[in-house]
Parts: structure tokens; C-alpha cells; sequence
């Protein structure tokens, strides 16, 4: 496995996202409450409801879509049968539901507003489901009790790392209070070619970002990918492993 670093210039690189996602056949479907998605990963079909009407977040994004088809590629159902796992900020809740598709318990947790829609998802992929799944109301650094789990084996989520710093601290908090000892953080981000900012500017963003999670998760064990995209942006798909070493400096 390649070893992620705290030093943005040496994150590795994997390539071809595009070449994977050509495979990825997506098909639209217009229906009254939304748009759906057919989404062919694997020897798999997803259908996914988007409503952007509603939100910003209510539609698979390039590095969510990018996240599921990592799922497929990288991990078996017997290794993660039986795990417990919560998507956090979880959109349309693709990632989840592949996830519970290779036979993990899944919690979808989105703000209150998108939840309607998770449960769509959830009902209208019945037939691809292995194990429950249970969409449930979340707010960033807000009560976690009602999520009825306080270590879960794998944390998904999809993060804007250009987000101001207090988000950023928000979702951090979350992040350590739903993950323990051994409890693995799954995240996506998407790397920025903009011509709006300065590249000095995105890059002190996103190295805020990693030592971030260096300063909270053990970045010695853990791996990246680097998925290339056709607008010239770059995804990246990080594991981390919690361990009793990862310290607490964001209170």
C-alpha cells in the first residue's frame, strides 16, 4: 500500500479515474421529485435520486462517485462483513450504500433537510442491500447520541477542504467523537486548478488541511490514491487508522 504524508507535495499518485469511470455507465432518468442516476460499478447498479433543488449537497459529486467505485476496486465483502460504518455529510449516500451493498451495518447522517431524500436512496437500492441501513439527522460537532455508536469501523466523508477553518474544526470534532481505537476514516477530497485563486492560496488550504488530520489521525498508517480527473482537477482517497497515539489538539 502507498503511504500517505503530511507534506501535500508528496502525496502519491495513482492516476486513470477517468478510464475507471468510463465504465461507470451512468444513465439519467427524469422522474417528478428529481433526476436519477443509474450508477453500473463493478457487476453492480446503483439507482441514485438528486434533487439540487433542495441543496447543494443532493447530487453524487466527482469525488463521491470517485469514493464508491474506490470501494469496489480496493475492498471484498469478506472483509468487510459485519463492520459498522457511518457516512458523514452523506449527499445522495452512494458511498454508503455500496458499502452496505459488501455487507456492513450503515448509518447515512446528513443535515435534516436532506434526510427525505437519503431514505429514497435507501428504499429504492433495497434489492442491493446486505445488511441495514439507517439514515439519521447530524449536525457537525452537534449530539451524536442518537447514532447509537460511539466507535464505529469506518468513518466515510467527502470533504471540501477549502471550507472556512471553523467548518473545518467542526468536522474534525465529529470525526473524533464517532471514531476509536482502531476505527478507519475513509475520505475524499478534490484538489482545485482555479483560476480564481492563487495557487499559493489553494495550497496553504489544503496543507492546513492534512496536518489537520495529522495532528488528530496516525498518517504513518494509512494510504492514498490520486485519481486524475479530465477538468484538470485531481481526487484524492485517503484511509487513516485511529490509534491510541492520535492526539486531541482540536478542542
Amino acid at each position: 500500500k502507498m503511504q500517505a504524508t503530511n507534506k501535500i507535495e508528496n502525496l502519491p499518485t495513482y492516476g486513470g479515474i477517468n478510464s475507471l469511470l468510463r465504465d461507470c455507465r451512468r444513465d439519467r432518468l427524469t422522474r417528478s421529485a428529481g433526476v436519477t442516476k443509474q450508477f453500473h460499478l463493478g457487476n453492480m447498479t446503483f439507482e441514485i435520486q438528486e434533487q439540487k433543488e433542495i441543496s447543494n449537497r443532493a447530487y453524487v459529486s466527482d469525488v463521491e462517485e470517485t469514493m464508491a467505485q474506490h470501494i469496489i476496486d480496493v475492498y471484498k465483502p469478506s472483509d468487510l462483513k459485519g463492520k459498522k460504518v457511518v457516512q458523514l455529510g452523506s449527499g445522495c449516500g452512494l458511498a454508503g450504500i455500496v458499502m452496505s451493498r459488501l455487507g456492513c451495518t450503515v448509518i447515512l447522517a446528513e443535515r435534516d433537510e436532506l434526510v427525505p431524500l437519503l431514505n429514497t436512496n435507501v428504499s429504492q437500492n433495497d434489492h442491493n442491500l446486505t445488511q441495514p441501513i439507517y439514515v439519521h439527522p447530524l449536525q457537525w460537532n452537534g449530539p451524536i447520541d442518537h447514532l447509537n455508536c460511539r466507535a464505529f469501523d469506518y468513518l466515510l466523508i467527502v470533504v471540501d477542504i477549502y471550507s472556512n477553518d471553523s467548518e473545518m474544526e467542526n468536522v474534525m470534532h465529529t470525526l473524533l467523537q464517532l471514531s476509536g481505537n482502531g476505527s478507519r476514516l475513509l475520505l475524499g477530497y478534490k484538489r482545485l486548478v482555479s483560476h480564481d485563486y492563487k495557487p499559493e492560496f489553494l495550497q496553504a488550504k489544503e496543507k492546513i488541511f492534512i496536518d489537520a488530520l495529522g495532528q488528530n489521525f496516525c498518517l504513518r498508517q494509512s494510504f492514498t490514491r490520486r485519481y486524475d480527473m479530465d477538468d484538470g482537477n485531481t481526487v484524492f482517497i485517503i484511509e487513516i487508522l485511529r490509534t491510541p497515539f492520535s492526539s486531541y489538539l482540536l478542542r
